[in-house]
């Protein structure tokens, strides 16, 4: 995902609790996306794998 986009503060709240309930209701799930994250990759890559996962939860929570 690519693109610059415009975050309010009860936007990030809203991505943030969307992030929580996705580890509560399915913590196997999570944490194999976080493990695909984690995997090997470098300061940048691993800061860029986040934000577009940080990116999408704010496109879901739309």
């Amino acid at each position: 995902m690519d693109g610059d986009i415009l975050v309010s503060t009860q936007n990030m709240v809203t991505a943030f609790a969307r992030w929580e309930k996705l580890f509560r209701d399915d913590p196997r799930a999570f944490r194999s996306e976080v493990e695909r994250i984690l995997s090997g990759e470098s300061p940048e890559q691993y800061g860029k794998a986040c934000a577009d996962y940080f990116r999408g939860l704010l496109i879901q929570t739309r």
